[in-house]
């Protein structure tokens, strides 16, 4: 345990195009080498292709995607 007062959580900024919160998180984990341009020109390439297929806003799709991945139930090993 550090001697020194705990460090402060960092709130990630909402994304620029879309006001996300989980939008920027999902480019921050898509980043690689700190190219956080070169992350958001990937993601919100991909968005807009899901948006001319899906004739749905981006943002739903992806919303919509991120609760499919995610486990209903929570696994707990023995």
């Amino acid at each position: 345990m550090s001697r020194r007062r705990a460090s402060e959580r960092r709130l990630v900024p909402p994304d620029s195009r879309y006001n996300s919160v989980e939008l920027a998180r999902f480019i921050n984990r898509i980043m690689k080498w700190g190219k956080k341009s070169v992350a958001q020109r990937v993601v919100y390439g991909a968005l807009d292709v899901v948006q001319e297929e899906a004739r749905r806003p981006a943002l739903e799709v992806f919303t919509q995607a991120l609760k499919n991945a995610t486990p209903q139930v929570e696994v707990r090993p023995r």
